[in-house]
């Protein structure tokens, strides 16, 4: 559906250090006042296609150059010709770089370890993977712009390749990470989360005009045995920091492999010159080595271990993709030091590597069957990793990624593990919320290995939620005769879909089977719980519950499926000892805040749903039940109008995961498992 969109003009402030121009200069576009007030433009601007959100898991409108605001502003000013873009081609492997524009003053740029980087330009990887720009440096940015307006993670690029073979050209895109003051391309203002083409020409803003920087492209010039080299490497050789000190092991090595090593560096000059694991065996394997330290409980030391390989074997694409996880699992747990980018970077220069060896063996005319398979594996978890940082759209391109190298491994894909990494990247789409997208990585996975059983049973699952029912029944059926109905997560969604069917009996069948199977099984417990209570045998369900909770006294997922069913039955001082059990374990459920609000709102007690309801606010401000259940509240206290705009926003969140339900009740697929997989989405 097309929505109309407004300019909205990059709000210029004066700067001391500039001097002001007429309007359409270059001091003026860089933040010097305006002589004159620009009127609103007369006529109403054309409706540009819909740019979806990516952190919805829908794929952007980059057909336009500029993603335009939705509020209207002033219009945006004429562009010098000197700050013209210059649309067209760009040469695969082209060096992309943000240049600093030199009327502005200069920012101070850091790397994502920390070491001091020169301030002239930013030179961008060519290569797979996004590229941060943020102020904060334990976190996600791959370069630390120092500006007090810049957010902690403001702003992502990426280079793609558009088309293939003679055809190819490289693209630039940028996505504002819903940054405080913004980001902004030639002047408008960037929708966060959505993604916008540049040229090279285009000017660059982070949220003031004085952080600036004009893209420009040096021509093609490939360094390495990988394709697309970037400009990092030279970055880092700038700073001595990359190449100095490594005997000429990085003599003619991808850049990306280079500022891997150089980030290393820089971390290891930081660790204490006494460690033990310092003093090793030069016949040990740093990689074993490593795994015995983590085994050992000892993480740090196996951190270390692999940073000191790294730098003294820079070339070891595998190294670098043990270490890249190991940084990612510290920077997951919060330890100090550590920070998103450098995995990234890690993960970077492992692709490289792997890539290089891939080409080497098809050089040398074998079949490189372990370069494939350690490129599939490094795309994934990178992938993963982007994923859990809310970048949706380059974790979808990674696992893309990885699904073209699983294809061209000499034992097929499934030899690469391509239906292990469709099944993890299904589930982060179906739990993230894009439904459609999840079954059609499932149908395109199950065209690869038709009797997985845990493709199955997703695709299953969610053909239940699509009110796809006897379609799910067979998929469920054909995973049951492939394990000789032995599989427990399918045993469970096919009973959970006969009790919805008001078919208890052979529910009841399937449960006691899956038990029989796994008897401690909590969440078994708790369906069958929730089944029976349902079908109004409350005291089967609570004889369930008991056997949950004698099991995992603290389960959050069966107190509030409990609590829901007393509060049903009108026991309501059951319920609240039972959501404070609930909260007891997992203060900041919001699920479990919310249903808990909504029971004191119908009680009166609005003071105390408003103190719950502001918890769950702080823990996850876009939770639509919590919306919704805020929603009651402002209206139960008289706020009709804002009960209004919180009902609309709660609606406005769960409208595309039911257009995404819809779309796939409504989709002819062929038999599950049988026939051709989805329309791949390459956004």
């Amino acid at each position: 559906m097309a929505v109309t969109r407004h300019v909205q003009a990059f709000q210029p402030c004066a700067v001391p250090s500039f001097r002001p121009g007429p309007p359409g200069s270059r001091a003026w576009c860089l933040g010097a006042p305006a002589l004159t007030r620009p009127t609103r433009p007369r006529r109403r601007p054309r409706a540009l296609p819909s740019a979806r959100r990516s952190d919805q898991g829908e794929a952007p409108d980059t057909s336009q150059r500029v993603t335009l605001s939705s509020k209207p502003q002033r219009p945006l000013p004429r562009r010098p010709d000197s700050l013209q873009s210059f649309p067209g081609s760009v040469p695969v492997g082209s060096r992309w770089r943000l240049a600093h524009i030199p009327a502005a003053p200069p920012v101070t740029l850091l790397g994502a370890a920390g070491q001091p980087l020169p301030s002239h330009s930013i030179p961008l990887p060519a290569t797979p993977g996004p590229f941060v720009l943020g102020a904060v440096i334990d976190g996600d940015a791959d370069v630390v712009v120092l500006d007090p307006t810049v957010s902690g993670s403001h702003a992502r690029l990426e280079v793609l390749t558009r088309g293939a073979g003679p055809d190819a050209e490289a693209q630039l895109v940028v996505a504002d990470l819903s940054s405080t003051n913004g980001t902004y391309v030639n002047g408008a203002r960037l929708r966060p989360w959505t993604e916008t083409v540049l040229h090279p020409g285009d000017v660059l803003s982070l949220a003031d005009p004085r952080v600036s920087y004009e893209v420009a492209v040096d021509p093609a010039r490939v360094r390495g045995d990988a394709p697309g080299a970037d400009a990092a490497g030279a970055w880092y050789d700038a700073e001595g920091g990359a190449t100095s000190g490594s005997g000429g092991a990085l003599a003619g090595a991808h850049p990306a492999i280079a500022a891997a090593a150089g980030l290393a560096r820089a971390l290891l000059a930081a660790m204490p010159a006494n460690e033990p694991w310092r003093v090793t065996d030069p016949r040990d394997s740093p990689g074993l080595r490593a795994r015995g330290l983590a085994r050992s409980g000892d993480h740090a030391g196996a951190h270390a271990v692999l940073l000191d390989a790294c730098a003294r074997d820079p070339l070891d694409p595998g190294l670098w993709a043990q270490l890249a996880n190991a940084e990612r699992q510290r920077a997951r747990r919060g330890v100090a030091g550590t920070s998103a980018g450098v995995a990234r970077a890690f993960y970077r220069a492992s692709c490289v590597g792997f890539e290089a060896a891939w080409r080497a063996g098809v050089a040398a005319g074998r079949a490189p069957a372990e370069a494939v398979e350690g490129r599939v594996r490094v795309l994934s978890s990178w992938a993963q990793h982007e994923a859990a940082l809310r970048h949706r759209l380059s974790a979808r391109r990674l696992f893309r990624a990885a699904l073209a190298g699983a294809m061209r491994h000499p034992g097929g894909p499934i030899a690469a593990g391509a239906p292990r990494f469709l099944l993890t990247w299904a589930t982060q789409e179906w739990q993230g919320g894009d439904a459609a997208l999840a079954e059609r990585l499932c149908r395109e996975a199950l065209t690869i290995e038709a009797d997985n059983k845990y493709l199955l049973t997703l695709l299953g699952s969610i053909l239940v939620t699509a009110r796809k029912f006897e379609e799910a029944r067979r998929v469920f059926h054909t995973a049951l005769e492939a394990t000789q109905w032995t599989h427990v997560p399918t045993l469970l969604g096919l009973a959970r879909l006969e009790s919805g069917a008001l078919k208890m009996d052979l529910a009841r069948d399937l449960f006691k089977r899956a038990l029989d199977l796994q008897p401690d099984s909590v969440p078994l417990l708790q369906a069958w719980a929730v089944a029976e209570s349902r079908y109004g045998s409350v005291a089967e369900a609570r004889a369930l519950f008991q056997q949950c909770m004698g099991i995992e006294p603290q389960s959050v997922e069966a107190l509030h499926a409990w609590a829901k069913m007393e509060a049903g039955e009108g026991d309501l001082n059951a319920a609240r000892r039972l959501y404070a059990q609930g909260l007891a374990a997992a203060p900041t459920n919001c699920n479990v805040l919310a249903d808990l609000a909504l029971l004191e709102i119908k009680e009166g007690d609005l003071a105390a749903a408003q103190n719950l309801l502001d918890t769950a606010m702080q823990a996850g401000p876009r939770h639509p039940r919590t919306l919704a259940v805020c929603a009651r509240l402002r209206a139960a206290q008289g706020s009709r109008r804002e009960a209004a705009a919180l009902s609309m926003q709660a609606q406005q969140l769960g409208r595309a995961r039911r257009g995404q339900l819809n779309a796939i009740r409504h989709r002819n697929w062929p038999d599950a498992g049988r026939g051709r997989g989805g329309e791949r989405e390459e956004g």
